[in-house]
């Protein structure tokens, strides 16, 4: 199992934007740099008038029923004037409501037998390759998945993606048509899906060059002997970062340690001044980004309830100091990415599939990703890490970081919960006898810290199942 040591933060950020330019890529939506795989088919969306810019994209969120019904009934030029709709969850009120009407009008998309539209139900991708079939003019295919039968959801329209070239699945023949969709992933189908109406299907590339991706030439990555406190390390050099942080690891691909160091010397102990309500706080920097990792304690100073502060309140209050926290975030993250993709080159890895994910069943208790247990773990008694995530659309096990001290980010294991377009992580319930280091450590073991029972086997987390339902975790 990797192993990666990052910041843990809420990536979300309201920036200022300016004018697409068509020589000049240039970054709208904070979570899509223009190095970002999916740069240029988020672009093209926003380019067709499909997506609006906002601060953020929210690319690993899943997507409903609603969002895909206006953004497929934009790619296709649909009428989206606000009117009465058949569905009795679909008032005139709602801006939407014209294009939920058009898509179904259309035949792209139905209802239910309650007379319903459930326009907040996520999509899954068996359910995504209908309403893009039915919206786009697409070849009849013969190919299908080993999980794909007759007479399921999707049958016939997957196959058309497939003969248009919009999907080729999985590497192991498979759909997974029961997964919930990102959208990250619906924007690369439509997109597929507008090319191949328009002026084909080949004008989409579906492979990279396996040396440069993201924006960055691996070729030019090379590694020197840690010194120092990173003695036992690698640090890479190369990539297009490397004069603002530096990257150390150690390990191979199967088990590897990453961590980064800002080369620009922010002074943790600097004072600074910010105003609320006309009254002016003074705090060490470190002790704002430790309100920025965690801002119920921000909540708590100003006397205010969850829902008040969020990531466009504290751009305005702390300017560049929260937008520094911000980047040291992305360079957390970039790093990680980068030594994952060294690896996997130095060491001759290949993987087809960069973003599969998990096939899981939401609406079932005890589903799991078989390959995360082995015969000694009933996944009936332990969930791993994973599929804790998954399972409950984002909660997870991590050390979330509570202060900086010496210049040393304090973690404390959390189940925490990423509070999605509010920039929030919530803390749920720390686990404050379990050892920081506990998370990174690969022996097998089993524990109990705060009352609750763990085991760690081959590198893989499990929580007891019963645990997690006595502190409200799972249902």
């Amino acid at each position: 199992m990797r192993k990666i040591l990052s910041f843990i933060v809420a990536l979300l950020l309201v920036v200022s934007v300016t004018p697409i330019q068509p020589t000049q890529a240039q970054q709208i939506f904070a979570d899509v740099p223009t190095t970002h795989d999916y740069y240029d088919e988020i672009m093209y969306l926003l380019e067709n008038d499909v997506i609006v810019e906002s601060s953020i994209y929210g690319l690993n969120d899943i997507v409903t029923r609603e969002e895909v019904a206006v953004m497929v009934s934009k790619a296709v030029g649909l009428d989206g004037t606000p009117r009465s709709t058949i569905f009795s969850d679909v008032p005139k009120s709602n801006p939407n409501s014209g294009y939920i009407q058009s898509a179904a009008e259309k035949g792209i998309l139905g209802g239910y037998s309650d007379g319903t539209f459930k326009p907040n139900k996520k999509v899954t991708r068996g359910q995504m390759a209908v309403f893009i079939a039915n919206a786009f003019e697409l070849p009849n295919g013969d190919t299908t998945f080993k999980d794909v039968k007759q007479g399921q959801t999707g049958y016939d329209q997957i196959k058309k993606l497939v003969a248009a070239g919009i999907t080729t699945g999985y590497p192991d023949g498979t759909f997974k048509p029961s997964n919930n969709l990102t959208r990250g992933h619906i924007s690369l189908f439509l997109v597929r899906a507008m090319k191949y109406d328009g002026v084909g299907a080949n004008d989409v590339t579906n492979v990279q060059d396996e040396t440069v991706q993201n924006g960055i030439n691996y070729e030019q990555i090379y590694e020197v002997d840690g010194t120092g406190e990173y003695a036992g390390y690698k640090r890479l050099v190369g990539y297009p970062s490397a004069d603002k942080y530096a990257i150390y690891y150690r390990g191979s691909y199967d088990s590897y340690e990453v961590t980064h160091t800002d080369l620009e010397q922010t002074n943790l102990q600097e004072k600074i001044n910010w105003t609320y309500n006309g009254k002016v706080y003074t705090n060490t920097r470190s002790q704002l980004y430790s309100f920025f990792s965690d801002i119920t304690k921000l909540e708590g100073l100003l006397g205010q309830s969850k829902g008040i502060i969020n990531q466009e309140w504290l751009e305005q209050t702390f300017g560049e100091t929260y937008q520094d926290w911000f980047y040291q975030g992305l360079y957390s993250q970039e790093a990680a990415s980068i030594v994952e993709k060294y690896l996997q080159l130095k060491e001759g890895i290949i993987l087809k599939d960069r973003h599969i994910v998990v096939d899981i069943d939401f609406e079932s208790e005890f589903n799991y990703t078989e390959s995360d247990y082995s015969d000694s773990v009933d996944p009936y008694v332990w969930i791993s890490n994973k599929d804790l995530k998954i399972k409950t659309d984002g909660i997870e096990l991590s050390n979330m970081p509570i202060s900086i001290k010496d210049d040393k980010v304090v973690r404390v294991p959390t189940f925490i919960e990423a509070g999605g377009l509010t920039g929030t992580v919530y803390r749920i319930y720390e686990v404050t006898e379990m050892p920081e280091d506990y998370l990174d450590s690969t022996n097998n073991s089993e524990d109990t810290f705060n009352g609750i029972r763990f085991k760690k086997e081959n590198g893989i987390l499990y929580i007891n199942r019963e645990d997690l339902k006595g502190i409200g975790i799972l249902p």
